[in-house]
Order: C-alpha cells, then structure tokens, then sequence
C-alpha cells in the first residue's frame, strides 16, 4: 500500500473511531446527562440526524438556548424571532423554523425576504398551502415580485398543477425587474413542455 492509501486510510478509521466513541458515550450516560445535552442527541431515525456538535457549529446549541430565554422574556422580540427562524432554517429543521417565521411575519408583515424564506420552508415541510399564502402575500403587497412570481410557479408544479404553474412561470418570464429570473422561468416553462410532450 502507498504512504498516501495508509494516510487515506489511518484518517478514515480515526474518524470512525470518533463516531464509535461518541455513539458509546452517549449510551453509557445517563438519562439526565441525556437530557442535558440536546447538541450529543444520536439521530432520531434512520437517516435523520438531529444538530450535534459533531454537524453543525458549537456555538448553535448555546445561540438556542439565549434566543430561547429573550422570547421567555419577551415573546415580541422580532429579531430573536428572525434569528430563531434562520437557525433552524440552516440547521434543515424547516418545520421549526416554519413557526418562527410565522411568529415574526405577524408581527413584521413587510419583510420580504422572511416571506420567501418562509415560503421556503413550508413547501420543504410539504405544506403547499402555507408556500402558497407566503407568496400570496408577497403578491399582495407587490403583484410583480420577480421571486414570488417564480416561486408560485414552482409550487403549483410540485403539487402536479401544470396549468397554474405555467401561468405564473409565464409572468415570471415576462416580468423585466430581475432578468436571471425571467431566464430561470423560461427555462422552466421550457421543461413542463418537455415533460407534457
């Protein structure tokens, strides 16, 4: 074997010895250990790994639990609501961020960017409808953002409804605010074409 296989290789088992020991520390603690440290949590199911700090940065779990106490303090407080929202957004846990999003959105209904985001994890989570009414309210305020346009089309073809979703790739084709847009829709108007024929 090469110096670079065994290099390869000496790495891989230390990083398997890694995962071996953290999987045996967490079944020899006990259960209030376990409890009291929601980072070193194993995955909940096949597949599904919850944040750790083995996945994601080591100071989530500490920006969690500060955010967590301001709301216990002030459930208002929009810019822990937004933070809370882009947190677990980031850490793929769309259906926990999907309600902090929808706790912000009440209170701060002209974020733009927080209705898209929102849009973003709902139809992540498979709730269609509250992707639809996230862009319905974006359209509401500005009936030609180029984004909203684009991202209603893209929810109606993920639920199977090519008539809607080509109505609104069509007018986010036509829509002159944001040409990468208006290309992306063409683009997908292209291809539900391809797909019917």
């Amino acid at each position: 074997m090469s110096r670079r296989g065994l290099i390869v290789l000496v790495a891989l088992l230390a990083v398997l010895l890694a995962a071996l020991s953290l999987r045996l520390r967490w079944s020899l603690a006990s259960p209030g250990e376990r409890a009291a440290s929601p980072a070193a949590l194993p995955p909940t199911a096949p597949g599904v790994v919850v944040p750790s700090r083995t996945n994601v940065a080591p100071g989530f779990a500490r920006e969690l639990a500060a955010l967590e106490h301001i709301l216990a303090a002030n459930a208002a407080d929009t810019a822990a609501l937004l933070r809370l929202a882009r947190l677990h957004q980031d850490a793929h846990q769309p259906g926990r961020a999907a309600g902090y999003y929808r706790k912000y959105l009440a209170l701060v209904p002209a974020n733009r960017q927080a209705w898209l985001d929102f849009a973003a994890v709902a139809a992540a989570t498979g709730d269609w409808d509250g992707a639809l009414s996230a862009t319905a309210a974006l359209l509401a305020r500005d009936s030609l953002d180029p984004a909203a346009l684009f991202n209603r089309g893209a929810i109606h073809a993920n639920r199977g409804d090519t008539v809607e979703a080509r109505r609104w790739w069509q007018k986010a084709a036509a829509q002159a605010r944001d040409p990468e847009l208006a290309q992306r829709a063409a683009a997908s108007l292209r291809q539900l074409r391809g797909a019917r024929e």
